[in-house]
């Protein structure tokens, strides 16, 4: 499997500063090439579900120029890089 790049400082901060912005408490977001993979906390994960809350975050990272925005369902996790090295 392809090690996952992290994004860059500028973007990665702006991400964050949105996603925190909007309500949520613990997030990440992971850079795979076109695609925008991203962590909140499984407490918060039905509130990411709520009507309007997928286009609304999808539209913005769109902005970004990501092509993709996905939700991990596992939520957000401390060691989660961790899974992906240990597979390569």
């Amino acid at each position: 499997m392809k090690r996952v790049a992290f994004l860059l400082p500028g973007l990665a901060w702006a991400i964050f500063e949105y996603l925190r912005s909007i309500g949520f408490t613990q997030v990440r977001v992971r850079h795979h090439g076109t695609i925008a993979r991203i962590e909140v906390l499984p407490a918060e994960m039905k509130r990411f579900m709520e009507r309007g809350m997928q286009e609304k975050v999808s539209r913005q990272l769109r902005r970004l120029k990501y092509q993709y925005v996905t939700l991990d369902l596992l939520g957000y996790r401390t060691g989660s890089m961790n899974e992906v090295i240990k597979k390569s």
